[in-house]
Parts: C-alpha cells; structure tokens; sequence
C-alpha cells in the first residue's frame, strides 16, 4: 500500500560496524536473545536475506480475481471468507466459491491518500456473537480533539446471513494527515483488541503517551480498557497503550506458538521514511523508537528506544519496500512452512519466510520466495491452504492460495542473491521487463519547474536496469501531435493574442462563438471561422473553465455536490467551479452580502456570470499552477500593488515563476503618477480582465512556447499513467494531486523533480532514446517507467 513504513533496525547494523560480515552472519546464527521485556540491544541479528523455490509439489490457485482495492481479510471457521475494499468502504463476502453480490454493510470512509476501508478481524466468540470488527478512516468527525479533522475508527457490528447491522465505534484515533494511518486489528489469545496506529505523519506522536497515533493499543471486545494493560511513564498516559514508538505498523500477527506471560506475542510490520522497513517483535510496554530526528542507519542507539530490535530490516542502501501483511502459518497444506513467519511487502509483492530460533526470538534467516507476487495481505485458510493477495490497495486484487498434494515434506532450497536497493512498481500480473539497452547519450532530460521547487540535475549517463524489475502490464503510448488549423476571425496572425488563443484553443481548452450575429459576419458563404471576442471582459466562470482545463483538474465530483448557492449541478460551468474548490483554488462570497441565506446549507455564492478582475486573474492562476513561493516584502513590482495588499503575493509568484506573464502599465497617467527614484508601473488590479489578458497569462504560465507536455498525474500515491512510450523530444509534465509532496526521480540519476507539492507540476522533456524508470523518493514504492522511442 502506498503506506510508507518504518522502523529500529538500520541502526544497530552499524552498530555491529567493527565485525566482518561473516562475523555478524556467525553471531546472528548462535545469538540467544532473552525473550523478558527489556531484552539488550547487543542481541540484534543481521542475516542474509536469501531467494528460496516453493516447496516441492506446491500448487498455486487463483481463488476470486479481480477484487476492487482489497486491503485485509479474514475467515470464518465455515470457511466464509470477509474482506475489506478500501476505496468502497465495503465490506464483501465470498463464500462457497461465489462473491456475494450485494456488500455485507458499507462505511462512509475517506479513502484518499492511504485512508479507507482497512482492517477486519471476527470476536473469538464469533460463531454465537456474530461480531465483525473494522478499521476505516470516518469521511468526517465531530471529536473537538480532532480539531475538525477526521478520525480512524474501529466498529463493531453483526454479521447474520451476509447482512451487518448495529455499528457501534468502540475507539478512535484523531486522522488529520492522508497517510500513516496504521489501520489493523487482530485478537490475542487473551481475548484482547489489538490495534495498529500510525503515527498521522508526525513523528513526535510516536513519543507522546497521551495521544493514540504511533502506538500499538489493547482494548476489551467491547471498547473498554483492560486492568492489566502495561504501564507507561510521561503525562497523562493512554489506558489503551500497549506499545509506543513505532511509525506506520501496516499489519501484525499475534503468535499463537507463544503462550501469554503476561501478554502475547507480536510480529508487525514496520514501515520507513528512506530506511528501516522492519519485521518487529512486539512485546507490552516497550518502545520501538521512532521519534522526531530519527537517525537512520544509527551506530550509537540511544539506549533509552528500541528496546527490543527488529528481527529483520533493509539498511537505507536497500530501503524501502513497504512491508504490509504479516502472518505466522499454522495450516497443514504446506506442511515445511508449518508455524513459520510470513510478511508480504506491496513495492515489490515480495513474500518473505522468516526462520525463527527455537524460542522465537531471533530470525537465522530470511529467505524470499520465488513465483510469488504478494502484495497485500496473507492468512491461512480453515482448509489448512495459504492464502494471499497479489495486487490490492491501490489496485484490483487477486485472491490466490498455495497448497502441497499430497502434503510433500521435502525442504524447499535457498539460494543467496543480491538484493536490489530501488523496488519495482507492484504489478498484478507479474509481468518483468527485459534489461534496459545501456544507453550512454549524453543529452539528459532537461527540466522546466511549474512550482518553482525542482532543481535541474546535470547531464549524467543512463545505465541498464535491474533485470528483475516488475512493470505493469501495458505501456500508454502518446502519439505525436497533429497540426491545429483552428483560426478565429478576429484573432488572426498578427494580432497581440494570436499565438496564446491558438495555443489553447488546438487543445480545446478554451472556444468562441460561432459567426453569424451582430458584427461578427460568417467569411466565405456563411460556413466561416468563430469569433473570440478578444477585447471582450471575462467572467468568473469563463475563468474556471478555462484555468481548470489548462492545469489539467479532473477531479469528479460526487453526485449531488453543490458548493455554491448560485452554481448548481448541470449548470454550465458547474464541473470546471467544483474541481477548483475542491483544491481550494477559487472561493466564493459568503452569503447575505447581499445575496440571501438559504437554510439549510447557507452556501456561499460564486457569481459565474461576474467581470473578473486582473488580481483575482493572478490569484487563481498562480494557486492553479501550485506557486507557492515565499515573497520578500521588500520586493514590489507594481506601484499599486504593495506589500500586504490582496493581490501582491499571487501577483509576485507570478512574476518570480513566469516573468512577464503578466506586465503593467507605465506610470505617468492622471491617477497614476511616477513615484520616487523606482517609476513603477502600475498594474490596476481591481480592473475587469479581457478574454484575450486570459489567453496570454494562461498560455505563458502552464504552456511556455506552447510547449504542450504528455501528463503524468500524481494521485492516491501512485504515478497515471505509470508506463508511458513516447518520441524523442517530448515533454512530460508530473503534476501531483496529492496532499503530500512527491517526486519523479530516475534510477539512473538522469533526472529529479525534487519535491512536487500539492497542485505544483514539473516538467522533464526526454531528448535521448531509452527506457527511464523512475520513483519517488519519499514514498519508493511508487514506481514508473517512461520509454523514448525515435
């Protein structure tokens, strides 16, 4: 899932820095690590990972393809199957081989980012309670704690014949960030509620017993808190608090091969920022160490974190991948991997055998198994099989299970091999590519920022490509563009906007009106061009449709959706006003100023049909194209314009981003005197904006020398499209429409965005034949792939 993980281990591998790693593999082999609940840091293991074959006889089948965005599952002992949809905020069945058709209960979730429909577990007494138990991020919370932000949940609710009913929320975790959500929940032996809490994207969190984020907690089934729960110190200490310090614990497995004393046994996965994914060994009341200034790759642990060490990581040369679903499998149709550790990890769908000491403390190795794309979750089936999710999350899942006939015992083989410290993009149909042609051309990609946040890179020399790199399974491939002979007969060769209107109309981002009224005859026996109207003012609405279609905003709003009194659903400009408020880019006036209040809403009012005005033009051009520089107040370029005024910053950014997108008018007039040694001009804006001022200050800024970029979208973490073909010489313009910031950043160092935030774009033109993959840095799970073809 696009949860990007974290955890303790990277640092003590350099704390081991004076052995050989011959040594290390030799200590981590005999280590005996105590298994009480402040065990030493000095018994971290380091293990090769390995690659081993299935076991011999193995069968892989296909159990339900196509599952939308399944996220965690679990059986009943009849054999029924529950299982989450992320997006959805349903909850499916699927029993006797067939999917039942109509949702077992759904939730109103917000399923941005990596929020939606996530855990699921039955009550131990399931078969007479009937209860189901879920995690999801609420679309919306009333909590005053949550600060008008939202909230993960879990709820209750019975399950009969299919149908669920009675949800009841039996705890909650205030949610304001899109991602670090933690999001599972498993029963211990002890009849406990175990849940999993990211840490809502601060670090700090982790740290702070009196806040739920970045915890493990333990809970009773019906939401009350335990006595006997661990004890922690600091202020104002959460009763639920199990264990602290962890940063995106995706999913766990309770151990059922260790007995209480006094509380179970965890193994979780752990997810991390640029290094420490993680397998950990949970035990109540310690701390798992991430913190604000998290020292990757430490070799001094602060003594005071970590308490116990991870049983597995990836150093930051090799991080990270994402852990997601953990398992320990106690069936019988496999029977060499009987009451073993498994975790799946969503980058790069790798399944991971962990082989334990005999007391389950230390893994003397980990091995990945080939043939096996597993992305999301894993559990074993009543039936003795092992089942796991290839794809899901962000993408259509297939629900396959793994058995031996026969029941072969023979021990599968292990084999050690590289690891490759860049992850491929996950891929449902596991689909490699072939080795990259070493391309040694000198041209690199070169880079034009929209924001105004992305550092060129220097001429580097692409190098071939892993050989193991997963791909999706089909390449978009962009055509060369056709030549427009779209012409307007009013704005013909020559005049001021003719090469800005032509530029947005040949891509049907802006039109005019058809010939044939007053003033404007039809040329050539009736049958002529449109009409612009150049000079004409423009409105409010005209703009959004306008600026909308520019940067490329196709967000679809829900059914129903009304922002403003005056725009409703189906009016003309309805679509182009919702996608710009719904990314904040254009408001409105609120109402009874004068326009009435109409319960029960007392939506604000947007005025479509109004004459805009060259500041509000700046406005809503610079925050479409995601400006969002810092302005020295000192800086001034426009005598009516000061510092602190309404328009300066968005006018500035435009300025600073694209110079001479917008220009003045010199000072010297009646109202518009030189002033000073600076004789400013003087930029009027409250004054009513033309449609052709439109045209020249949306082509300069989103389409420089009408340039016209292929475009990649950034959204729900993940690249679209992700694999791409085009000519040599094109540009592709990543624009993100994530909360969080992102990058494009090539394996072979060609080309880095750097930081792409929110409605920003950056643009990288391809001038050299070859294949480039490309990632996030932030979030490495995020793949993608460009093809330059001549």
């Amino acid at each position: 899932m696009t949860h990007s993980p974290r955890s303790l281990a990277t640092r003590l591998f350099a704390a081991f820095g004076i052995f050989s790693f011959a040594a290390l593999i030799l200590l981590a082999i005999s280590a005996v690590q105590v298994s009480g609940a402040t065990p030493s840091a000095s018994a971290m293991l380091v293990v090769p990972t390995t690659t081993e074959s299935l076991p011999p006889g193995a069968v892989i089948t296909t159990v339900l393809p196509n599952m939308n965005n399944p996220i965690a599952m679990v059986f009943d002992q009849s054999g029924r199957l529950f299982y989450t949809e992320k997006v959805t905020g349903n909850v499916r069945l699927f029993a006797n081989g067939v999917l039942q058709a109509v949702p077992v209960i759904n939730f109103s979730v917000s399923s941005s980012s990596e929020r939606g429909l996530l855990g699921i577990t039955l009550d131990p007494d399931f078969a007479s309670s009937h209860y189901i138990y879920v995690y999801y991020t609420a679309s919306s919370s009333s909590e005053p704690t949550c600060s008008g932000g939202t909230e993960n949940r879990v709820v209750r609710f019975v399950e009969n014949n299919g149908v669920g009913s009675n949800p009841t929320r039996i705890f909650f975790s205030c949610q304001s960030a899109g991602n670090h959500n933690g999001g599972n929940i498993h029963f211990g032996q002890d009849g406990k509620l175990y849940i999993s809490v990211g840490d809502n994207a601060n670090a700090a969190n982790s740290q702070n017993v009196a806040v739920t984020n970045g915890k493990i907690h333990r809970i009773n089934s019906d939401g009350s808190m335990p006595a006997d729960n661990p004890v922690f110190t600091g202020t104002a200490p959460l009763p639920s608090l199990f264990a602290k310090g962890v940063r995106n614990t995706f999913d766990f497995a309770i151990d059922p091969l260790t007995a209480p004393a006094p509380w179970p046994r965890i193994f979780a996965s752990e997810n991390g920022p640029n290094c420490d994914d993680e397998m950990n060994r949970i035990q109540g009341g310690n701390n798992y160490g991430w913190r604000a200034g998290y020292p990757c790759d430490d070799a001094n642990p602060d003594p005071l974190y970590n308490t116990i060490p991870p049983l597995w990581y990836l150093p930051s040369s090799q991080c990270c991948q994402a852990p997601t679903g953990v398992e320990v499998y106690t069936g019988t149709l496999v029977p060499t991997w009987q009451n073993d550790l498994f975790m799946c990890t969503y980058s790069n769908g790798a399944l991971r055998h962990f082989y334990l000491s005999a007391d389950r403390t230390v893994a003397t190795n980990v091995a990945t198994v080939s043939g096996v794309t597993c992305n999301m979750d894993i559990v074993t089936g009543p039936d003795g099989a092992f089942y796991y999710m290839e794809g899901g999350g962000y993408t259509t899942g297939i629900l396959k299970k793994i058995t031996v006939p026969g029941g072969a015992t023979a021990t599968a083989t292990t084999t050690a091999t590289a690891t490759n410290t860049l992850m491929p993009m996950p891929s449902a149909t596991n689909t490699t590519v072939p080795p990259s042609p070493t391309d040694t051309a000198t041209t690199a990609p070169t880079q034009t920022p929209g924001g105004n946040t992305a550092t060129p890179v220097p001429t580097q020399t692409n190098t071939v490509q892993p050989t193991d790199t997963a791909a999706p399974a089909t390449s978009t491939v962009i055509p060369t563009a056709t030549a427009c002979t779209l012409e307007f007969q009013d704005v013909l060769p020559g005049n001021t906007f003719y090469p800005f209107v032509k530029c947005l109309a040949c891509q049907g981002i802006l039109n005019g009106y058809p010939c044939g009224g007053p003033g404007e005859p039809c040329v050539g026996g009736g049958t002529g061009e449109p009409y612009f109207r150049p000079g004409n003012n423009v409105t409010r609405g005209q703009i959004a449709k306008i600026v909308s279609n520019a940067g490329g905003y196709d967000f679809m709003p829900m059914e129903g959706t009304q922002t403003f009194e005056d725009v409703v659903p189906g009016s003309t400009f309805y679509l182009y006003i919702e996608r710009l408020a719904f990314y904040n880019i254009m408001a409105g006036y609120p109402c009874g100023s004068p326009e009435p209040c109409i319960a029960p809403g007392d939506r604000p009012y947007f005025r479509p049909s109004e004459n805009a005005t060259r500041g509000q033009i700046a406005k809503i051009v610079s925050n479409a194209a995601g400006f969002d520089d810092d302005v020295m107040t000192p800086v001034q370029t426009f005598e009516d314009v000061p510092p602190g005024s309404t328009f300066y910053l968005f006018v500035e950014r435009l300025i600073l981003n694209r110079p001479g997108v917008m220009s003045g008018y010199p000072c010297g007039g009646a109202t518009e005197p030189c002033v000073g040694p600076n004789n400013r001009p003087y930029f009027r804006p409250n004054s009513s904006a033309t449609r052709g001022q439109l045209s020249k200050i949306v082509s300069n800024t989103f389409f420089p020398d009408c340039v016209v970029p292929v475009q990649v979208k950034i959204e729900e973490f993940a690249y679209h499209p992700a694999d791409i073909t085009i000519h040599v010489g094109t540009t592709v313009r990543f624009v993100n429409r994530d909360l969080d910031y992102h990058t494009a950043t090539a394996v072979d160092a060609s080309f880095n965005t750097g930081h792409i935030q929110r409605n920003q774009f950056v643009d990288v033109t391809f001038n050299a034949v070859g294949d480039h993959e490309y990632f996030c840095e932030p979030h490495p799970y995020m793949r993608g792939f460009v093809h330059v073809i001549p």
